[in-house]
């Protein structure tokens, strides 16, 4: 799964259009370069420091602009734990980012039963 995954993320392409895109492809081969996976995820304030990208970020125009739409890519997925970000390689990659996914549903589900019992004055 591993070399796959690494290989569909090394073909790659942004858009021709995507403002964004040159600084995603290099978003991807530093993911890459740096063997960055869940048993080594990077935070997105080091990844802000190391990645060379040509304009600068915030942290929340880094997940909007780069992060968020590479989650969304189907051709290469980008994960997510309580540690970093990571590309996705390997099963243990995978897993992890669903525990943080399930881990974060279940807390919003939480807050949301929690707002519903206030807006009855059940509480």
């Amino acid at each position: 799964m591993a070399k796959r995954m690494i290989n569909r993320a090394r073909r790659w392409r942004p858009k021709a259009d995507d403002p964004h895109g040159e600084n995603k492809r290099r978003l991807v081969d530093y993911l890459i370069e740096n063997e960055i996976t869940a048993e080594n995820p990077i935070t997105l304030k080091e990844l802000l420091r190391s990645a060379r990208f040509s304009q600068r970020y915030t942290r929340e125009a880094l997940q909007h602009n780069l992060l968020g739409p590479l989650r969304r890519d189907p051709q290469l997925f980008v994960g997510t734990s309580n540690r970093g970000v990571f590309l996705v390689t390997s099963r243990i990659d995978v897993d992890t980012t669903l525990e943080f996914y399930t881990s974060r549903i279940r807390a919003e589900l939480r807050h949301a039963a929690t707002s519903e019992h206030l807006r009855s004055g059940r509480a």
